[in-house]
């Protein structure tokens, strides 16, 4: 059984509740209904939000929109052939729904049916005039695929149109090491970071692709760049000592893991390092 009040409540939600309570039913708009749908999803309760929309959708059942948002907390239960009904139905009250078309991917996506995920995104991008939201989810898919090249392909489109995506930077470096194209990521990461010279991930993965070619000195530069923009980046102070370890200067590398251990306490690892380098 649902528990109620267990969180703080807005009117909105304070009314649904009440109404389940009461055992009567209130008339809610759409907008009422995602507002409460969104306040359970906040908290993690994913059963309260479906429920709330399965009463929105016996109120409106011609909402393309519940459905929708309906289906993509089925998809996150795992819920899949419900999730798949409300997206048939979604879409052919709207066939031009981009949303809609975006959660069918995703449905697609956790299948296994990547080129089907593809078609739906293209098709949803197509509708919104753009790819600024679909560059991600389709970057994704071809990660999935394996289709490295496509997939870099997208993360640095995403990576033009928000230069702090950490995560798509990561994601493309990876791309281009699958691919064994090292001097044509050293490439892009340089342009990269003339344009965001204050992007600590840039220059960490830079870092590790000198130090992978053994051009030592360049490597220790690019980590000092990166520990200056963020000096609690503990990552660049583990390559920087690891980088002096293999040039053989154990001096610079036990001050290195020093300087670890000032940012990061109890860190057995760096001692560790320390007694192997002395």
């Amino acid at each position: 059984m649902a528990e109620f009040g267990k969180y703080n409540v807005n009117p909105l939600v304070d009314k649904y509740e009440k109404m389940l309570r009461s055992g009567e039913v209130y008339f809610f708009d759409i907008e009422d209904f995602e507002i409460i749908s969104d306040y359970y999803i906040s908290h993690g309760d994913d059963v309260m939000a479906i429920d709330v929309l399965c009463m929105a959708i016996s109120q409106h059942s011609y909402s393309a929109d519940l459905l929708v948002r309906r289906a993509q907390l089925y998809i996150d239960v795992l819920k899949m052939e419900k999730a798949k009904r409300d997206l048939d139905a979604a879409l052919e009250l709207d066939p031009e729904h981009a949303d809609g078309l975006i959660a069918l991917a995703e449905w697609y996506s956790k299948r296994g049916q990547h080129n089907k995920a593809i078609q739906n995104l293209r098709q949803a991008a197509e509708i919104l005039g753009s790819y600024e939201e679909i560059n991600l989810l389709l970057a994704q898919e071809y990660l999935e695929m394996a289709n490295y090249r496509k997939a870099a392909e997208y993360f640095k489109a995403v990576l033009l149109e928000d230069y702090d995506d950490g995560s798509a930077l990561f994601s493309l470096s990876f791309c281009y090491d699958m691919l064994g194209e090292t001097q044509e990521l050293i490439k892009f990461l340089k342009q990269y970071i003339d344009d965001n010279p204050y992007s600590e991930i840039a220059w960490h993965q830079l870092g590790l692709l000198y130090q992978k070619n053994r051009q030592y000195d360049l490597a220790i530069e690019a980590y000092d760049y990166a520990c200056l923009v963020d000096e609690y980046f503990s990552a660049a102070y583990y390559e920087k000592a690891r980088t002096y370890e293999e040039m053989g200067d154990f001096e610079k590398a036990i001050t290195t893991y020093e300087e670890i251990m000032e940012i990061e306490d109890s860190n057995t690892y760096a001692y560790l390092r320390i007694g192997l380098a002395y």
